[in-house]
């Protein structure tokens, strides 16, 4: 058997600086200094230049020669196709949770709105957009799991990145993520039922959803960047 391997430096400054893309603590065109990064996280800058090529591998930043490193903006084109994908992949992945989850499943997928519930309670106050970012992740992955197509999770994990960025601009307020919970909601509701065309429906729905407050804010943004 072989021995785990204690987590480096390099990976918890990518974790770190990954968590705070994801969580919109550095927005979509923003730059990423290094300096800064490696006072901020206490480390040389060897492990910031090594996690910022790996977050570039997987589509969070762009390294623009002679210019620095920002993280990924995304354009309404790149939005539309990754939704568009994603709409087809929820919407099936729900369907098959319909089909194939048990009541041991339908309780976990119950309990995890209950914890949306209460982090949502507590986003009003606090703000704090990366706790309800991860659970909502979790979510996503208990329904895959459910549906028990690993093909089908697998192809959904590689819009990750994309879609963090995404929401990352377009969560920041209350009123769309209550929406969300709503919306979850109403497709846990279906799983339950067995509905599986309805599930479907409800998960395609919330994606298109989500698509359209992405459009809204990247709108809200470009017309404040032109002010």
């Amino acid at each position: 058997m072989s021995k785990i391997q204690p987590k480096t430096v390099t990976d918890a400054v990518y974790e770190q600086i990954k968590s705070d893309i994801i969580a919109g603590v550095y927005r979509p065109g923003q730059r990423l200094m290094e300096t800064e990064l490696a006072q901020k996280l206490q480390v040389s800058r060897t492990p910031v230049r090594d996690a910022m090529i790996r977050l570039e591998q997987e589509g969070l930043t762009t390294i623009r020669p002679h210019r620095g490193i920002y993280v990924r903006k995304l354009s309404k084109k790149d939005i539309q196709d990754y939704y568009q994908l994603r709409a087809v992949l929820e919407g099936l992945g729900a369907k098959l949770a319909a089909v194939n989850g048990t009541e041991e499943d339908h309780q976990e997928l119950k309990n995890m709105l209950i914890k949306m519930r209460e982090i949502l309670d507590a986003y009003q106050h606090s703000q704090d957009f990366k706790e309800m970012a991860l659970c909502n992740n979790q979510f996503h992955e208990l329904i895959f799991k459910i549906g028990g197509n690993q093909v089908l999770a697998q192809t959904q994990a590689t819009l990750a990145n994309p879609i963090a960025l995404v929401r990352s601009i377009s969560w920041f307020n209350t009123k769309r993520i209550a929406e969300v919970w709503l919306e979850h909601k109403n497709i846990v509701e279906a799983i339950v039922a067995r509905d599986a065309e309805l599930a479907q429906k409800r998960a395609e729905e919330h994606i298109y959803q989500a698509w359209k407050s992405a459009e809204s804010k990247l709108d809200q943004l470009e017309d404040e960047g032109e002010k």
